[in-house]
């Protein structure tokens, strides 16, 4: 059996799972369930939800196996499919929730006005980011490329995109929280 160890060399289990090593990826999950069910949990508000898209992600990972020997950082890698797991669910939740065409009542007129008006906060917030902020934003948000992408394609360092995207993301929520929006990024990002 492979060292079960939160310390073990995860960039080697992705190594052995790609070539099918069923212990390798069985390690790899015990040592992140830990760590990613509370990070979903975070971004779902739902402990069912977070179960089901850890369990999503490791889906991907094992689906998609082939391609893990060229991944550079498998924590980084890990991570980041559960967050896009979680903002597809956050996304769906919201449309699920916004009012439809044709429903009667002032709730729904309300809640339809509302939600238009959160959006269009957000379209504002991006508009009123800086030159290369705005163009990581968009690129991340709108092209759906990682961070290492975004790096090559600006030729910038990973750290500066990250920083930059942090940064772009406090901006905007300071304009929803001047505006009367409090609510966690990973909410108002998807929209």
């Amino acid at each position: 059996m492979i060292n079960e160890e939160l310390h073990v060399d995860e960039g080697a289990l992705f190594k052995l799972i790609a070539l099918g090593n069923e212990e390798a990826f069985e390690t790899l999950f015990r040592g992140f369930l830990p760590r990613l069910t509370p990070f979903a949990l975070r971004l779902t508000g739902n402990e069912e939800v977070a179960r089901e898209i850890v369990q999503e992600a490791f889906m991907q990972l094992w689906l998609g196996r082939d391609k893990l020997e060229d991944v550079k950082n498998p924590a980084g890698w890990i991570f980041t499919v559960t967050a896009r797991l979680c903002y597809k669910f956050l996304r769906r939740k919201v449309l699920e929730e916004a009012p439809r065409p044709g429903l009667a009542g002032e709730e729904a007129t309300h809640d339809h006005y509302a939600f238009r008006e959160l959006k269009t906060l957000i379209h504002q917030a991006v508009l009123n980011l800086s030159g290369q902020r705005k163009t990581v934003f968009l690129l991340s948000r709108e092209e759906g490329l990682s961070i290492p992408e975004i790096a090559s394609q600006l030729n910038l360092s990973s750290n500066t995109v990250k920083n930059t995207l942090v940064s772009a993301l406090k901006q905007i929520r300071e304009h929803l929280k001047a505006h009367g929006y409090l609510m966690p990024c990973a909410i108002f990002l998807w929209l």
